[in-house]
């Protein structure tokens, strides 16, 4: 794994020319924290993603799917 940094929010993002695989990463990393409740909104495969790794590790969980979000006004 490369070189972890944090953004001026407090967001970790990994630093190794890795691509694509760094959202999934940080999925695996948010699930190291050991989260007591998940909300997960539909919207690509990394959410997918975190809501079947959300599962699998038995955190209680909303989901949101795309059909019952709205766009801001």
């Amino acid at each position: 794994m490369g070189r972890r940094t944090r953004d001026q929010d407090g967001a970790l993002h990994t630093q190794s020319g890795i691509g694509q695989r760094a959202r999934f990463m940080r999925n695996e990393q948010l699930l190291n924290l050991k989260p007591v409740h998940a909300v997960v909104c539909e919207g690509s495969g990394i959410q997918s993603n975190l809501l079947t790794r959300v599962r699998e590790a038995n955190v209680p969980y909303h989901a949101f799917a795309i059909r019952h979000q709205r766009v801001a006004a």
